[in-house]
């Protein structure tokens, strides 16, 4: 039998209850008996009270999600992947008159759960969250090449795979440069963080080009895609943080590439930012926040609020009256309502009263799904300061 076979396994309907309400994801449970199949296998979910047919998606006996749901009617095959990327290519044509760059699959939200794939220019990068998908590497790469819309892929996996990463096809560079909305950017495709580039966070440069002003502190800076948005903007000094020295290397690299004629307003910081936050006394009349998620469970979510805290009441010290706190998150525990009020409460105990001016969500190329929502995870507001 072959992964592509698709194997009917009948399982008790209340632990099929959150799949019929359209959630994706099956965890185990200790009375949930499947068959002796193999990582990856091709199943068919049926309701062993009413023989129905509930969801088609792919096996995984070695992880706490066991099963993710693909569709509701059509098996999980090579026609299957190869429909489905059609589909999001047509629905990211019209991102491609701002840019080269773009999520074309976006897991779950587009129905290839654990499963993202990037544009990078004439590249992409594939990415895997699941060892289900490590057997189906040869058939989606058979798909994208004979799609034959990158000049060559790169193969990605999360850690938790512990898989080899390399190339699928054709030759990808280590490093790509790409444009977003008329600034460059030197992607390192293979080692970078998420596939190399924080796509989803488009609209939020394109935010801080409008309204940076004056001295702009950027934190968690990484490549320094917010600053050089900043000093396109109207601001007169960004200074960048970040723990990485080879990301503050490629953020001076990136202020070199768009602003050459800036770079004298540009100072770059190799730090920790609580640290960089806490040392100083000096105000600015913009600072930016974009940490890396602080939670992932919740067993963790009352120590990611803390975190959160801390860091606004930080860089509020920091930020004038009259300032912009320009503040993200991609923690998908922590909802829209409960990061806007951690921010105002811990303002207000920071002596600023702050007005949210705009909030951002996922950009078109990161969309969300009903019924899912780990898929929400990015918020982005801009708050003004009195």
């Amino acid at each position: 039998m072959s992964i592509l076979d698709v194997v009917d396994v009948r399982l008790p309907s209340p632990r099929l209850a959150p799949l019929r309400r359209g959630h994706p994801w099956l965890y185990g449970h200790s009375d949930l008996h499947f068959p002796q199949l193999p990582t990856g296998q091709s199943v068919n979910l049926v309701d062993e009270r009413d023989n129905t047919a509930v969801a088609y998606g792919l096996y995984d006996p070695g992880a706490a999600i066991v099963f993710r749901a693909y569709d509701r009617k059509a098996p999980v095959n090579a026609d299957y992947f190869q429909r489905r990327l059609v589909q999001c290519l047509d629905k990211r044509r019209p991102l491609r008159k701002v840019t080269d760059t773009i999520r074309i699959l976006h897991g779950e939200n587009d129905g290839i759960p654990a499963v993202v794939l990037d544009q990078y220019g004439d590249y992409a990068v594939l990415k895997l969250y699941s060892t289900a998908l490590l057997p189906w590497v040869d058939t989606i790469s058979d798909v994208l090449r004979e799609m034959d819309v990158f000049k060559g892929v790169y193969l990605r996996c999360s850690r938790a795979l512990k898989s080899s990463e390399h190339v699928l096809f054709g030759e990808v560079p280590e490093q790509v440069v790409i444009t977003e909305k008329g600034m460059r950017f030197n992607v390192d495709v293979r080692h970078g963080q998420k596939t190399g580039f924080f796509i989803d966070q488009r609209d939020g440069r394109q935010l801080a080009r409008l309204h940076a002003n004056g001295n702009v502190l950027n934190c968690f800076s990484y490549t320094g895609g917010f600053s050089v948005a900043s000093l396109l903007g109207d601001a007169d000094k960004v200074i960048s943080v970040d723990s990485s020295a080879a990301a503050v290397a490629a953020c001076d690299e990136h202020v070199q590439m768009n602003v050459p004629s800036f770079v004298d307003r540009h100072e770059s910081v190799v730090g920790d930012v609580w640290d960089y936050l806490r040392s100083g006394n000096s105000r600015f009349d913009m600072i930016i926040l974009d940490p890396p998620t602080l939670t992932g469970d919740k067993t963790s979510m009352e120590w990611a609020q803390k975190a959160y805290r801390d860091l606004h009441e930080a860089a509020l010290r920091r930020l004038r009256k009259g300032g912009l706190l320009l503040t993200c998150s991609c923690s998908s525990r922590i909802t829209d309502a409960m990061f806007s009020t951690l921010v105002q409460e811990t303002a207000v105990g920071s002596g600023h009263v702050l007005c949210q001016l705009e909030s951002l969500a996922q950009p078109l190329d990161h969309p969300t799904r009903n019924k899912f929502p780990e898929g929400r995870y990015l918020k982005v507001m801009l708050y003004g300061s009195r």
